[in-house]
C-alpha cells in the first residue's frame, strides 16, 4: 500500500462495508475503524492478513536463529559452529520458503475472487523506482 490507511468512524464504515471490504479486497487498501479518533479495528483482505502474518512468524524465525547463532559462534568449537550454521541456514530457507508459498496462495486466493492484479508500471512508481 502506498498510500495512508484511511479511516473511518464506526457509524459511517457501517453505512460503508461494501465499499470498505472492496476497497481492501480489490484495491488492498486498509481502512481503519475508529471511535471518538480511536482505531478500533482494521479491515483489510483476508490475503493481506496471511501476508503479513506469514512474515511475522518468518521474522521470529530470524531473530531465534539469530539469537541461537550469537550464542553458538561465541561459544562452540569450530565443527560444532559449522555444522550449527548449516542446520541455521536450513531452517531460515525453510522459513522463507513458507511464506513465500503463503504468499503465492494468498494471491492465487484473490485473483479467483476477481482480484486484478496491480500493473508493474504502478508497483515501480510505489517503490519510487
Amino acid at each position: 500500500m502506498s498510500e495512508a490507511a484511511a479511516e473511518l468512524p464506526i457509524s459511517e464504515a457501517r453505512e460503508q462495508l461494501t465499499d470498505v471490504v472492496n476497497r481492501a479486497v480489490y484495491a488492498g487498501e486498509a481502512t481503519y475503524i475508529t471511535r471518538r479518533g480511536r482505531r478500533l479495528a482494521v479491515v483489510t483482505s483476508a490475503a493481506q492478513l496471511e501476508a503479513d502474518r506469514a512474515r511475522s512468524r518468518q521474522q521470529a524465525v530470524l531473530d531465534t536463529c539469530r539469537r541461537l547463532w550469537a550464542e553458538v559462534s561465541s561459544t562452540g568449537d569450530g565443527a560444532a559452529r559449522d555444522y550449527v550454521r548449516s542446520v541455521l541456514d536450513r531452517i531460515i530457507e525453510d522459513a522463507e520458503d513458507l511464506a513465500d508459498q503463503t504468499v503465492v496462495r494468498a494471491v492465487d486466493e484473490d485473483t479467483e475472487q476477481g482480484s486484478e492484479p496491480i500493473p508493474w508500471d504502478q508497483v515501480k512508481a510505489d517503490l519510487g523506482l
